[in-house]
């Protein structure tokens, strides 16, 4: 029987910052098949928070009407409801007109 030894919660992950620059609060990371919203400024060569749950004000694709409950997917700049060759990000906690630039998202886990 293999066995398990508890390491942390799971709402934060650490981050590591490999690259020269501060990775901003906020910034969105991809990470494999999911994202994250990093929690506060992580200077080069340091290890950050990488939110993992939560619900998060994001930009959206223009135009698009969200529903509360439309599943949203992440396209490496912004949020949208087209699945295809993007990453799930979660589901939207509101509605968001056409017009609207933004849209709130719970993280999908």
């Amino acid at each position: 029987m293999s066995k398990a030894t508890y390491v942390q919660k799971g709402g934060t992950l650490d981050y590591p910052n490999t690259t020269p620059n501060t990775i901003e609060a906020g910034t969105v990371m991809v990470f494999g098949k999911r994202i994250g919203v990093i929690g506060g400024d992580i200077a080069p060569k340091t290890i950050g928070a990488l939110h993992t749950e939560g619900v998060f004000k994001m930009e959206k694709a223009d135009g698009e009407e969200i529903s509360l409950g439309d599943a949203l997917y992440y396209n490496n700049t912004v949020i949208t409801k087209t699945e295809t060759n993007n990453i799930l990000a979660g589901y939207a906690t509101e509605t968001a007109s056409s017009t609207q630039l933004t849209v709130n998202v719970k993280l999908s886990r």
